[in-house]
């Protein structure tokens, strides 16, 4: 179950605006219904009402947004520059900014794509192709649980979905900074997943994979220092890298197999990609484990870079005595 939401309240004489903080679940709260939730409300409506488009007329309104979100974001636009310069040390500067372009492009169209996975029913998904899902069952079959090693690439809210209709999925989750958007994806996430499970609560991780579920895991995350990391090479960069993916795997037992989905250039549909599991995985150092993760990461960002999301400050947590990357 998920956790239930707790709301904190602050009044500031000085401010027209309250500041709610909550913790992700279903349950609502009335201090949503206060008039500065108004006008997201009337976001989440407008998107509710573009699901029920034609599936290339969103991908055109993502494309449309995309440019936007580009030319306007500008905080996003300088994170992505700097991502794609480290990453791709090996391509001209031209090369790198049409990449940004359609990185941003594709970024629009994810937008879509996630809200056709928090509202479509089933029949009305875009069409999806699974290959290796018989990695999947045949792992299930060690009662041990599985996880499903991904990373953040902007079409799994709706690829999810089809994988879901296989196999009642478990999905470890970061909750959303903004209340009313945390509790709308929470709420929507929650009504076709099995369970919604916060990125800091390791032990239900480990209780999911004991009841041999299916736990989907994003593990290209900065944790931050508070948390258990390690820098490791991501393009040839350190970057600090969380190890709960290895501990995981140590702990129940449970085998790791990459998935990744990614958006066909005709326009048709999706591919998830099931790979067989992690040979020898996990080991006995935790630093070569989290090294392995990220290179098989690395080479499934390759086949679609664009699809990635590199408007997220992958190296905002920098080695000891190494200048921030991303500046002010």
């Amino acid at each position: 179950m998920v956790n239930g939401s707790r709301v904190n309240q602050e009044h500031n004489a000085g401010h027209a605006q309250r500041q709610v903080t909550m913790e992700s679940g279903k349950k609502f709260s009335r201090d949503l219904l206060w008039p500065w939730f108004w006008g997201p409300w009337l976001l989440v409506m407008v998107f509710w009402a573009c699901s029920l488009l034609p599936w290339r007329f969103q991908m055109m309104l993502g494309k449309w947004a995309g440019n936007l979100y580009r030319r306007f974001g500008v905080r996003a636009r300088h994170v992505t520059s700097v991502n794609l310069a480290l990453c791709f040390r090996d391509r001209s500067s031209e090369e790198r900014k049409q990449l940004l372009t359609r990185a941003f492009i594709s970024a629009g169209a994810g937008i879509f794509e996630a809200n056709c996975g928090w509202w479509v029913p089933d029949h009305g998904l875009p069409a999806c192709a699974i290959t290796g899902i018989e990695h999947l069952q045949k792992a299930l079959e060690q009662k041990n649980g599985v996880i499903l090693c991904s990373a953040h690439f902007l079409t799994w809210e709706l690829v999810g979905r089809h994988l879901n209709r296989y196999y009642p999925v478990d999905v470890v989750y970061l909750p959303q900074k903004h209340p009313l958007l945390d509790w709308i994806s929470t709420k929507r996430r929650g009504r076709y997943y099995r369970n919604m499970i916060r990125s800091d609560d390791f032990r239900q991780m480990v209780q999911s994979l004991k009841e041999n579920r299916l736990l989907w895991y994003t593990a290209d995350i900065d944790p931050g220092r508070r948390r258990k990391g390690v820098f490791v090479p991501f393009f040839g960069v350190p970057a600090y890298t969380t190890t709960a993916l290895a501990r995981l795997a140590r702990l129940s037992r449970a085998c790791v197999i990459p998935a990744f989905p990614f958006r066909r250039d005709d326009g048709s549909g999706y591919d998830l990609t099931i790979s067989p599991p992690l040979e020898g995985f996990p080991s006995n150092d935790v630093i070569q484990d989290t090294k392995r993760v990220n290179e098989v990461i690395e080479h499934a960002v390759k086949q679609c870079p664009e699809q990635y999301l590199w408007q997220y400050k992958r190296f905002k947590t920098r080695p000891s005595g190494e200048m921030r990357v991303y500046g002010k």
